[in-house]
């Protein structure tokens, strides 16, 4: 009784774990100070329930294993591999830059409920934010953006970050030995990534993208 109570302070943010377990351990400790009082309250009888790891081992057997293998597999498949976008290469390489803007779906609000900014109001995100490091979109797929980014220095970065827009993400994390991420569709929209692969970072209010040319890739790979 006492337990399930404090387990209710717990959960509506009354108690915190640490003082949860300090009454626990205080409440055991004093039950073994009461000379094993508890245990004399009543009779204790066998239990006659089935045996729960029987029970587990009899469901096991009626699970159908090979039907929920495909269905791991294709959830697997759907966080791990990238198939959905077909961004084209880059030919040659080339800067340019891009103004983010962003459109508020719902009205933003001060503390005495009055608008501050309204619903559809557009404004540039990098005006109120700094983008750390630099952002680079490549083919999983391809063998020559692997070695190109490798070779480059950029798999070893802590200021990089890796972001396939198709293949398999595990198979790159694999290959270059760090943390690849899956894109998605407003990703390359609000980055406006044309070509790839591209290297994006901050330049003031602006993206500064660079596509890097097929000429270029294979140059750093083959030197």
């Amino acid at each position: 009784m006492c337990y399930n109570f404090l387990m209710i302070l717990f959960r509506h943010g009354f108690l915190s774990k640490r003082i949860i377990l300090f009454f626990c351990f205080f409440l055991g400790l004093s039950s073994g100070l009461n000379g094993g009082s508890i245990a004399e309250l009543g009779k204790t009888y066998d239990i006659a329930e089935p045996d729960a790891y029987e029970e587990v081992l009899r469901a096991a057997k009626n699970v159908k294993i090979e039907k929920y293998k495909k269905v791991f597999q294709e959830r697997i498949k759907k966080f791990t591999v990238v198939e959905e976008f077909n961004i084209p290469y880059a030919r040659e390489t080339r800067t340019r830059y891009y103004e983010p803007r962003y459109e508020l779906p719902f009205d933003v609000k001060d503390a005495k409920g009055r608008v501050i900014y309204p619903k559809g109001f557009t404004f540039n995100p990098l005006q109120y934010m700094n983008l750390y490091g630099s952002f680079i979109f490549f083919d999983a797929r391809n063998a020559l953006h692997l070695h190109w980014l490798k070779k480059e220095g950029y798999a070893g970065r802590g200021d990089v970050m890796l972001i396939a827009t198709a293949g398999n993400i595990r198979d790159a994390e694999k290959f270059l030995k760090v943390q690849v991420y899956r894109a998605t569709k407003s990703m390359l929209e609000r980055f406006d990534v044309k070509r790839i692969p591209c290297i994006i970072r901050q330049n003031g209010k602006y993206l500064e993208i660079t596509e890097v040319g097929i000429k270029d890739v294979e140059r750093v790979v083959y030197k």
